[in-house]
């Protein structure tokens, strides 16, 4: 039976403990979201490759809520990504579902 992958997305962009949560598929940018603190952003996550050890590995974007990328970063699914600058976090678990 063929998968599909979603992608769950967990934003911080501060200690408080509220993440913004959402779903996306591999290569979607995300809606504008609007962190606790009013900082508006969108987010990408594109396959770029397989790693026999770490299963895909993904190109991060964090972009402004226009789409223009301000940072990207290559991690691992399962993984919290820091873009220091921006004080944001953002936390990739794929989720495989039967279609």
């Amino acid at each position: 039976m063929p998968k599909k992958q979603i992608l769950e997305v967990k934003v911080r962009g501060d200690l408080s403990g509220r993440d913004v949560d959402l779903e996306l598929s591999p290569g979607e940018i995300s809606p504008v979201l609007v962190l606790p603190d009013n900082r508006k952003y969108r987010v990408k996550a594109s396959i770029i490759r397989t790693d026999p050890r770490f299963g895909d590995i993904y190109a991060l974007v964090l972009a402004d809520a226009k789409g223009k990328t301000l940072a990207e970063m290559n991690i691992a699914g399962n993984t919290t990504a820091t873009f220091g600058d921006y004080s944001v976090q953002i936390y990739l678990l794929p989720i495989e579902q039967a279609i």
